[in-house]
């Protein structure tokens, strides 16, 4: 395996479910969840569409296609390694076709997508992200210009679910402090020693110190939990009416997958002179 490297590059990456758009073109879906046994393999189209250009509608851009592997760090940012570089790869499970293309304004192609698991796979998840980056005709600079050129690169991120994959989440330290405008912060770790990823919420409650609760924020989803990964999230709340005395601050984590809510529970007392 080649060193895991993370690299940064100039360009657009986009993993919300639906698709992912740039200016003037845009690829759906944006992230797909397949479930395939090992020995077995399933097949996924990924379109790419150009929007109408009446002011160029003759003008073709070229597409190419290019696997591979991502993660997501402690504080939820996406990460981007080379293909095959990481433990969870998939890339090597994957054939696609075409792996370019051209397309007029207002066209759209199709790429299949066909994910192979190797007999013997132990169940969890593995990963790999298609990436599409087109290349746009550069306008030739004048003899005093220069131009800066951006490329967009969208991706499709593909989880490849090998069942039946143990399923665990597990709270880890929560702390909680006052913030401005007398709400409060609420910082915990959220960990996953399973094989399957999961997509947790979670929410604050405010109660008194008799247990009645005064408010609850909304359930908020947190980024995606990946299987042996750590996350780190902050939650902010209203804190109540400091007058009334010591609060207790409830943080709620529900993990999904049918496993059990999680929770820890700190009080807080009123800020001095409050």
């Amino acid at each position: 395996m080649r060193a895991r490297v993370p690299f940064v590059v100039m360009t657009w990456l986009a993993s919300w479910a639906s698709g992912a758009a740039a200016q003037g073109w845009q690829v759906s879906p944006a992230r797909q969840e397949i479930r395939v046994a090992p020995g077995e393999s399933r097949t996924f189209p990924v379109r790419i569409e150009r929007e109408a250009q009446p002011d160029a509608p003759g003008e073709t851009i070229r597409f190419t296609i290019a696997p591979g592997d991502w993660d997501i760090g402690r504080r939820g940012e996406m990460l981007l390694y080379p293909p095959q570089t990481t433990a969870d790869s998939a890339c090597d499970w994957a054939t696609f076709s075409p792996t370019g293309f051209t397309l007029a304004p207002g066209a759209a192609a199709d790429v299949r997508v066909t994910i192979s698991v190797p007999p013997g796979t132990t169940p969890g998840l593995r990963r790999l992200g298609l990436f599409f980056e087109e290349h746009s005709p550069v306008p030739p600079a004048g003899p005093e210009s220069r131009r800066l050129v951006i490329r967009y690169r969208l991706s499709t991120l593909v989880y490849v679910v090998v069942p039946e994959p143990d399923k665990q989440f597990e709270l880890g330290s929560v702390s909680v402090e006052r913030a401005a405008a007398g709400d409060v912060l609420v910082h915990a770790v959220l960990r996953n020693p399973g094989a399957l990823h999961l997509r947790p919420t979670h929410w604050v409650e405010v109660r008194d110190g008799a247990g009645k609760t005064l408010l609850r924020t909304e359930a908020t989803p947190t980024m995606v939990l990946l299987p042996g990964r750590e996350l780190e999230v902050d939650l902010r709340a209203p804190s109540g009416d400091p007058s009334e005395g010591p609060v207790q601050i409830r943080y709620v984590v529900d993990p999904g997958e049918n496993l059990a809510l999680q929770a820890a529970t700190a009080q807080l007392d009123p800020p001095p002179g409050g």
